[in-house]
């Protein structure tokens, strides 16, 4: 689902910093600037912005840090771009040209409730592919039930960590 108010550059920032986070003991500018490619003053221009939707700690020349918000959405985010590929490539066999710009733009051309839920059965679907359990409608609106419930589960929490990091 895509993030209310994060561009795509700061969803791209933000897996980067995760993914740099786990290879990395400490992530600069730097390092997020070589692993995209683009200059350091266009990565400090998204840092700034991720700092102030509260979403990185970072100080000039310092280390960067994801707060708990910003490694919820850089997961959320690393999972919305590995379901769209999994659909597209893996399960329509969708290649060339155009791939890449249909799994940037896929959650635009649907409401969010809609692409939410596909990305919940292309999720249910890998599931049964792997032979955990039958591929079947029972299944699947079991399945949808469950991750509506887990998802506001989260939503209530990630209120209750929003107003804990506020109030810091």
């Amino acid at each position: 689902m895509k993030i209310q108010g994060l561009s795509a550059n700061m969803e791209l920032c933000l897996r980067t910093i995760l993914c740099l986070s786990q290879t990395k003991n400490v992530v600069r500018v730097k390092d997020i600037s070589d692993s995209l490619n683009v200059k350091m003053p266009s990565v400090t221009a998204v840092l700034n912005s991720l700092k102030n939707k509260g979403m990185v700690v970072h100080e000039s020349y310092g280390n960067i840090e994801l707060t708990r918000i910003g490694e919820k959405h850089a997961r959320n985010s690393m999972r919305t771009l590995f379901l769209k590929n999994k659909f597209l490539r893996g399960m329509l066999g969708v290649s060339g040209f155009c791939i890449e710009s249909d799994i940037k733009n896929l959650e635009f051309c649907l409401s969010p409730e809609t692409f939410e839920r596909l990305l919940d059965f292309v999720e249910f679907s890998d599931i049964c592919l792997t032979g955990k359990c039958a591929f079947s409608e029972k299944n699947l609106s079991e399945y949808m039930r469950l991750k509506r419930m887990n998802a506001e589960k989260g939503a209530a929490e990630s209120e209750k960590i929003s107003e804990t990091d506020s109030a810091v």
